[in-house]
């Protein structure tokens, strides 16, 4: 009878493999359980690396697990993430290779003889898609839009509304006049800011509003680095 790999040994291991493939430095941080959602469906990414303002997604699918949701995950991660990878056992290749767009990196987790895990790198990600601004202010609250709004870098050479009127606007409707007729650069700096208010909500440095939903595990890549080398070890 073959061995289950769970979704915590394919974690461990594709942290090991995806720090080596973008270099991260040890204060980048890992997010477990991410808020991802797509046509009001919402989502959770398993898991995460942020660095600076570079955002990396990752689903896991276990050796126990279905493919019955990859077609919406996959909606949900392409609006987020600048990179989106899944990380399977090695079970789930056959269909994996078809399923996700040839825009995701793929890595594909095997037992070896002495049960340790092998991991190759099926396919590595292109750059053939772009995260929407749109997707990260979703994933922050009104207060920190109203923030962005008052960000005068965010409006480039469109007319910033007045501070009142930022006040009084409703998170929706603000966004969509955020959005409206932006220019490439004007979106990079929203989502770029909407990234940093996120990662500071992550780390407590910006306290949450009272009655929200509460976070996933957040913590430093050297952190989870060392934890997954003695676990490797034990």
């Amino acid at each position: 009878m073959k061995k289950v790999m769970t979704a915590k040994e394919i974690r461990r291991e594709s942290i090991q493999v995806l720090s080596k493939i973008y270099g991260f430095p040890d204060e980048s941080l890992i997010i477990d359980e991410m808020e991802v959602g797509v046509w009001g469906k919402v989502g959770r990414a398993d898991l995460v690396l942020l660095c600076d303002d570079y955002l990396v997604g990752v689903e896991i699918k276990a050796s126990t697990d279905n493919l019955k949701r990859l077609e919406t995950q996959v909606k949900a991660y392409s609006r987020v993430f600048d990179d989106c990878w899944v990380s399977v056992h090695e079970k789930h290749w056959p269909v994996i290779r078809d399923a996700v767009p040839d825009s995701w990196g793929v890595l594909v987790c095997r037992w070896r003889e002495d049960d340790s895990i092998e991991v190759g790198i099926a396919r590595g990600p292109s750059s053939d898609h772009s995260p929407i601004a749109r997707a990260m202010l979703e994933r922050i609250w009104s207060v920190d839009v109203k923030k962005i709004a008052s960000m005068p870098e965010v409006w480039g050479d469109r007319i910033q509304p007045d501070k009142w009127v930022i006040r009084q606007s409703s998170k929706s409707h603000l966004m969509n006049v955020l959005l409206a007729d932006a220019d490439d650069d004007s979106l990079l700096e929203i989502r770029r800011q909407a990234l940093y208010i996120y990662r500071d909500r992550r780390l407590g440095i910006i306290k949450k509003p009272r009655h929200s939903m509460s976070y996933g595990m957040t913590r430093t890549l050297g952190e989870e680095l060392s934890d997954g080398s003695k676990s490797s070890k034990s």
